[in-house]
């Protein structure tokens, strides 16, 4: 019964009839948009297309979540075949998901309504990512693969969720690790025998991962980098990322409450089935309930994770409740996803109303992709939008026309801008992100080495004054010269300015490096004690700290796995900022030598005399270790 039902929706109004609709779909819902807003994503976002034109090597030259295939997800702007490549990669996947949405609404309405309920579900791919709404599709592909009973050829499914775990991995790894244990949860229950679709399984998984990484142009060697350093990215978020944003609470009850919506669907929907698949199920439901509970609540960027739980109930809905029932539960996420949009601005009501403009941009991007003599124009259109939103100076370009150049903190964008110099960037190259020792030591090991950039180019974002010093921007609110501090060190030790203009600094190698750090002395304080910094024994001498103390046992991995890590502060001479406790004994900066600071607004500033550590949202943390230490210059 179960299976005749399935073949039903699948085919009762043929394939063709179901290409068309979701084509249309598609171009009535396309989410991506030609103009983006100059944040610091938008240069990541081309960072990543930049970094797959020039060829860079994943785990050696760049370190990111996003792997070789990243730039797939990023179709706009538009800079060449890359670009074009992803905008029918992107496509691909809305389209099949749209297809899916469009069948899971058939088996529970008319045709007209089935038609109608997937726009209004399709329209809100403006706030899904491409690798998020696949990870939806592996969702729903799962669910019904599981509804089939018996599956006729489990070892295609095998080939098939391993071939799309192995994607998912080399684009984005957070993701694609959610989806290899949502394809394991269904590979095992249609397998008999089980070890011989699991093996089929890996071995889809290794032959993908291994061929496309070796189709992107990637060194083979460089994999087990590549998987390292993006499980320290992802496993180093939690503590260094997590924001707490108003509202946080009445979100946190809807996502409970849209969650037991999901279990009770899931429960309908599995009556009659077969233990394992039920199994099968409820691994898939926890697991994409906790891959959009981290998304949700660690930044509190809730509407993502809202619109798949709501695609997922969508999907798991059976034909065997009543219209009634399931057009409440349909109703009842879907308000879920409309308050929590109003609460974080990622969805402006106006956007998601916007059908012609997403039709507009989608017949733009297509017929720019598929009319190559039309590149070179589009890339031209692109780079002046770039240079207008990163305008750097004709005399700075020249300093760095024939050099390789490391951009920091954040513009990686103006390497796609002005192609003039080669980028070569830290491995990760936003220096936000190397929130862990181990991506410290990446950036500073790069600059410590004789294949160093030839040049840095420094934006100054101005943020606010204090006490007089004008405070670069930061990403939540972080004191700019703490981020990536072993880096931060080196940079100090081994460059200096050669030109400063307007918000642009162009720092070059002196082919020098620092004496070897001697003790200032140790300081055991309390949190929220305030301790005094040593003065700079001479006047060619930095003044560093190490931090130690911090809970880092396996109650606190725990606690960031499952929920969220601790929020401290760093309180510099009374004045407040965000601070990463995992790189506090990397050597934090506190006083530069006049000699080293460069022009304003470029330069540290007043040495720091106070520094005290608070804990913003739980207590309990034993006592902090500083340990003071004099860096004297290159020469001194």
């Amino acid at each position: 019964m179960t299976a005749a039902v399935g073949r039903s929706a699948w085919y009762r109004a043929g394939w063709p009839w179901l290409v068309v609709v979701s084509l249309a779909v598609l171009v009535l819902s396309w989410p991506m948009r030609i103009a983006q807003p100059l944040t610091v994503d938008l240069s990541w976002r081309v960072g990543l297309q930049q970094a797959a034109a020039d060829g860079l090597r994943f785990g050696q030259d760049i370190m990111f979540t996003y792997g070789p295939l990243g730039f797939l997800a990023i179709p706009t702007p538009f800079l060449g075949p890359g670009s074009a490549l992803a905008f029918i990669a992107t496509a691909a996947i809305y389209l099949a998901l749209i297809a899916v949405i469009l069948i899971a609404a058939r088996r529970l309405f008319p045709w007209w309504a089935a038609v109608i309920v997937t726009l209004v579900f399709a329209r809100a791919f403006v706030s899904l990512e491409p690798f998020e709404a696949l990870q939806v599709l592996t969702f729903a592909l799962g669910v019904e693969v599981l509804r089939r009973d018996p599956i006729p050829n489990p070892i295609t499914v095998s080939i098939v969720a391993g071939m799309l775990a192995g994607f998912a991995i080399l684009g984005k790894l957070n993701v694609g690790v959610f989806m290899l244990a949502m394809a394991i949860a269904v590979v095992l229950a249609v397998s008999r025998p089980r070890w011989l679709g699991l093996g089929v399984f890996g071995g889809a998984v290794a032959v993908t991962i291994v061929g496309l990484w070796i189709a992107t142009g990637q060194q083979l060697t460089d994999l087990i980098a590549y998987g390292r350093g993006s499980l320290e990215i992802i496993s180093g978020y939690s503590e260094a990322m997590v924001v707490t944003r108003a509202g946080g609470e009445w979100i946190l009850g809807t996502f409970v409450l849209v969650a037991a919506i999901l279990f009770w669907v899931a429960w309908r929907a599995a009556i009659g089935w077969s233990r394992d698949r039920q199994l099968a199920l409820a691994a898939l439901v926890v697991v994409l309930l906790f891959a959009t509970w981290k998304f949700a609540f660690i930044r509190y960027h809730a509407p993502p994770s809202f619109v798949t739980l709501a695609l997922a109930t969508l999907v798991l809905l059976p034909r065997t409740l009543p219209r009634s029932t399931s057009a409440f539960a349909l109703v009842a996420v879907c308000l879920a996803f409309l308050g929590v949009g109003s609460v974080t601005p990622a969805l402006p009501a106006a956007r998601y109303l916007d059908v012609v403009g997403s039709s507009t941009q989608f017949v733009r991007q297509a017929t720019t992709t598929f009319r190559p003599w039309r590149w070179d124009a589009a890339i031209a259109s692109s780079r002046h939008r770039l240079q207008v939103a990163f305008p750097v100076s004709p005399d700075v370009l020249a300093e760095l026309d024939g050099h390789t150049v490391h951009i920091d903190p954040y513009a990686a964008a103006v390497a796609s801008a002005y192609p003039v110099f080669t980028w070569h960037p830290v491995p990760i190259f936003q220096s936000y992100s190397a929130y862990t020792p181990w991506l410290d030591e990446m950036n500073a090991d790069l600059l410590r080495s004789s294949g160093r950039p030839e040049r840095i180019l420094r934006q100054f974002i101005p943020s606010r004054t204090d006490g007089g010093r004008a405070i670069p921007y930061s990403v939540d609110g972080r004191f700019y010269w703490f981020e990536s501090p072993a880096a931060t060190l080196e940079r100090l030790c081994r460059y200096h300015e050669v030109m400063a203009i307007q918000d642009w600094q162009v720092l070059a190698p002196t082919g020098q490096e620092c004496g070897v750090a001697t003790p200032l002395g140790t300081r055991t304080a309390s949190v929220g004690e305030v301790v005094q910094v040593p003065v700079a024994p001479s006047a060619d001498s930095m003044v560093i700290v190490r931090i130690r103390g911090f809970d880092s046992g396996p109650l606190a991995r725990i606690r960031s796995l499952v929920w969220r890590a601790p929020t401290w502060q760093v309180q510099l001479d009374g004045f407040r900022y965000r601070f990463v406790a995992a790189t506090a004994d990397d050597g934090l900066v506190l006083s530069v030598p006049a000699s080293a600071q460069g022009s304003a607004p470029f330069s540290f500033g007043p040495p720091v005399r106070t520094i005290e550590i608070r804990e913003a949202d739980a207590k309990g943390n034993g006592p902090l270790t500083f340990e003071f230490e004099a860096v004297p210059l290159p020469g001194s």
